[in-house]
Order: C-alpha cells, then sequence, then structure tokens
C-alpha cells in the first residue's frame, strides 16, 4: 500500500471522523512516489475532494493537495487517544463513582438502587476502557484494523464484503465508508465477556492478562441489574452491602492494572 496521495485539486474535510498521516497544500506536483486522485467534486467551480464521514479516503495514508488543504471540524477525540489516556479516563470515572456512593449513601429505601447503579457504572468504565484500547491500536495500526474486524460479532460474508472494500481503499485510494463502519462497530459494541475481552487483547496486543478471581461474576451481575432489574433467574433480588461494593470495585480495578 503507497501511503502518499496527490489530489489534483483541494481537500476539503467535513467530518470529525477521518485523520491522516501527513498533509499538504500548495503542492505543483506530486511529492514522489505518490499516487493521484482526480477529484470528483467542485466548490465554486473549483476540484476538490470532499470528504465526509460517508464518502472518505483511508485515513492510514497522507494527503497533498495541488490546491487547498481546508477542515471545518475538530478532529474526534479516539484519534487522539494514548495508553495513558485510556487509563487515565478510566480512573476517574471509578473516582466519581466512588464518590457517588460515598456522599449519597444516607436514604436507606433507596440504597439498593445506589448500590446497583455504581456497579454498572464501574462495569460501563471497565467496557469503555476496553473499547478505548482497541481504538487506540487500530486506528494506529492496520493490521489491528484488520484484527479487530473479527471479533466484531459479523456474518463470514459481511467480514469478507467489508474487508474487500477497505483493500480498495488501502490499494486503489477508493472512496469509501468502510473504514468509517468498522470505528462506529468498534463503539456500538458492549465488551461485556471476560472471554472475549480477553481474546481481544491477546489477539491485538498479544498480551496474556490474568482475570481476578469475582471478576466474571461482577460481569454478570452488571447483565442482571441492566437487563433484569437485578432479579435473578430464581426470582430472587441482587442486594449488595457498601463494603461488598467496595471489594468488587477493587476487583475490576485490579484486572485493568493487570
Amino acid at each position: 500500500m503507497n501511503t502518499k496521495v496527490y489530489v489534483d485539486g483541494g481537500i476539503v474535510i467535513k467530518t470529525p471522523f477521518f485523520r491522516y498521516l501527513d498533509a499538504g497544500a500548495l503542492f505543483p506536483t506530486p511529492p514522489e512516489g505518490a499516487e493521484i486522485i482526480i477529484p470528483n467534486d467542485e466548490i465554486d467551480g473549483y476540484k476538490c475532494l470532499i470528504i465526509t464521514e460517508d464518502s472518505a479516503p483511508s485515513f492510514f495514508k497522507g494527503y497533498y493537495a495541488k490546491g487547498g488543504f481546508a477542515t471545518i471540524c475538530q478532529l474526534a477525540p479516539f484519534f487522539d487517544l494514548t495508553i495513558n489516556k485510556c487509563f487515565v479516563s478510566f480512573e476517574e470515572k471509578i473516582v466519581e463513582a466512588v464518590e457517588l456512593l460515598e456522599h449519597n449513601d444516607v436514604y436507606p429505601p433507596t440504597r439498593q438502587n445506589l448500590y446497583r447503579l455504581t456497579l454498572l457504572s464501574v462495569v460501563a468504565s471497565l467496557d469503555t476502557l476496553i473499547s478505548d484500547l482497541i481504538l487506540y491500536i487500530s486506528t494506529k495500526d492496520r493490521s489491528c484494523f484488520l484484527k479487530i474486524i473479527g471479533h466484531l460479532g459479523l456474518s463470514s460474508k459481511r467480514c469478507f464484503q467489508l474487508m474487500a472494500r477497505i483493500n480498495q481503499m488501502w490499494c486503489d485510494n477508493i472512496i469509501d465508508s468502510a473504514e468509517q463502519e468498522v470505528i462506529n462497530l468498534i463503539l456500538r459494541k458492549s465488551y461485556s465477556s471476560l472471554d472475549e475481552i480477553k481474546n481481544i487483547l491477546k489477539d491485538i496486543y498479544s498480551l496474556s492478562i490474568v482475570s481476578p478471581v469475582g471478576l466474571k461474576e461482577i460481569i454478570e451481575m452488571r447483565h442482571l441489574i441492566a437487563h433484569r432489574n437485578g432479579r435473578r433467574k430464581d426470582g430472587t433480588n441482587i442486594d449488595l452491602t457498601k463494603e461488598t461494593l467496595i471489594a468488587k470495585i477493587a476487583v475490576v480495578k485490579e484486572f485493568s492494572e493487570n
């Protein structure tokens, strides 16, 4: 895949969901080794490559324009992720959950609702951490971008079609939305299966992570609270104490540290 593209016209970016390896404007001739895109769109009679979420080239390349280069959007936050930012954001949400618990545990009739919502928030923070870690590496490493497609729960046919379209974007500079569709799928997916989380991280980070005792139970408890209003299969309700909830939060933090 050639990572240099010369646009014989201007470039206008109308979406926050597009980044580029490098960029430049007012290039009278293509940079050495660059492939050429002749844009089909026009603004005031001037040829332009207009980039939107539904119509974009690959964000794994650098783009150099014969004319002007303009963007009307700030870059989406997930493109600016670092490993440190992923974990700082997670820690902030855990602190918020604990503070919510510490400062609102005052009215006994609503105590169980508070405890359950706190547990939901903590597991949601773990879910978001996994999503952020996936977005961090898959938007910077093409092999990881392809690997994650196999973890998104798509049919074999849909996987094949999506990867074929991405290959055309990478090799033939086709304007498409395939990369954006993968980003949307990563963001929509719930990472609430411990085995699935471990498999994904092993595949894209080559890491085998030890899960602390009790984490699987906590994730299953979150499912019952979110989807069954805290009721177990036998009809009993999940009841927590402040002490057990603090212990469960510590288990989730231990997994993130691992």
